[in-house]
């Protein structure tokens, strides 16, 4: 019986030590944290210019997502559309029902997104400003901007073709700019 014992005695050392190893030998291996998939974030964009505008300019809107550039031209792009003023923007056309044009959308990204238009005199803008010989010939930008919820309209009535090129310079210093973090 003693021998019986003695014999149990030493097996259940010998699986202690078994049990011991493999635990330890467990806590050794490396955690790996699997990588947690970015959400994606999106807002909203429309902007709404009057068509007289694009008589003598473009505008060249730039989305930065995150940290890579595309460019949607007001001028050559398919996806802008032409439209009738509604809601709000037409309370500061003289012809409410005047045409004008509209880039809107979804835009979607995971870090970062600055949006930015660029008023740009054309070409054949720049010919018809030239050709203006009346001073007082004007022209009447509306532009009306809805970035993530928030609209805001803008009139410039009465800017002076010969003052255009000018006028444009003053838009592109960042009245429009939006960024999302």
């Amino acid at each position: 019986m003693k021998k019986f014992f003695s014999i149990f005695s030493v097996m259940a050392v010998v699986i202690a030590a078994m049990s011991f190893v493999s635990c330890s030998k467990d806590s050794d291996d490396p955690i790996v944290d699997e990588p947690k998939p970015e959400s994606s974030k999106s807002v909203h964009y429309s902007l709404r210019v009057v068509e007289e505008y694009f008589d003598y300019a473009d505008i060249v809107v730039t989305f930065t997502i995150d940290g890579k550039d595309e460019t949607v031209s007001f001028q050559k792009d398919e996806a802008v559309k032409k439209s009738t003023a509604s809601g709000k923007m037409s309370d500061f056309m003289k012809n409410p029902k005047g045409p004008i044009r509209v880039l809107e959308g979804s835009v979607f990204y995971k870090k970062s997104l600055k949006i930015t238009p660029n008023f740009v005199l054309t070409e054949e803008g720049k010919k018809k400003v030239e050709a203006t010989t009346d001073e007082s010939v004007q022209i009447d930008v509306v532009i009306s901007d809805t970035f993530n919820g928030i609209e805001d309209n803008r009139s410039f009535d009465g800017t002076h073709i010969k003052d255009f090129e000018g006028f444009l310079k003053v838009l592109n210093d960042g009245y429009y700019n939006h960024s999302a973090l």
